[in-house]
């Protein structure tokens, strides 16, 4: 609902260019980025499950292979690339003259997405949240490409629900 609302905001912008929202232009360069990023961030997050909660590693798609695999496809589309539309996309075009310097922007923007998590009562998905949301506003800013972004953000939050830490980042772990 907030992905929609920002969206019908944007829309009515006249500034805002619309190409942001599924810019793939240089997407194989931003990919491979993306991955040489991913790659030591995801043997670290899964390191961090199995140390953490070891009882959870890999509990998901093992428990339910079928509601996992639905989760894999549909958290990309439904979940990361409307929160990427609010956190990334609307946040920096709203808030673009509040936040002069990219690093200022950068940090707002992450520390937003992190604040947004903390309702969910644990203190990995604020804190996961604010570090993903350095990188994927980095991501943003470099590529001006929801898709990029979305794409990006529905990897790693794949990855968590994957390897056990999933749980913390939605409603359901209150």
């Amino acid at each position: 609902l907030a992905g929609m609302v920002c969206w019908l905001i944007l829309r009515k912008m006249p500034d805002f260019d619309r190409s942001r929202l599924w810019n793939g232009r240089d997407f194989a360069h931003h990919i491979a980025r993306s991955m040489r990023v991913f790659i030591p961030l995801g043997i670290f997050g899964t390191a961090f499950s199995y140390w953490y909660e070891p009882e959870r590693f890999l509990s998901f798609p093992l428990a339910a292979p079928q509601f996992w695999l639905m989760v894999m496809i549909l958290y990309p589309v439904l979940s990361a690339y409307p929160q990427e539309l609010v956190y990334r996309v609307f946040f920096m075009q709203r808030y673009s003259t509040l936040f002069p310097r990219q690093w200022q922007m950068i940090l707002a923007s992450a520390l937003f997405f992190g604040w947004a998590h903390a309702f969910l009562g644990n203190w990995i998905a604020p804190v996961f949240t604010t570090l993903g949301g350095i990188l994927f506003a980095h991501t943003y800013l470099r590529s001006k490409s929801l898709l990029q972004t979305a794409i990006e953000h529905g990897i790693y939050g794949d990855l968590l629900f994957t390897v056990g830490i999933g749980w913390h980042f939605y409603a359901g772990s209150i």
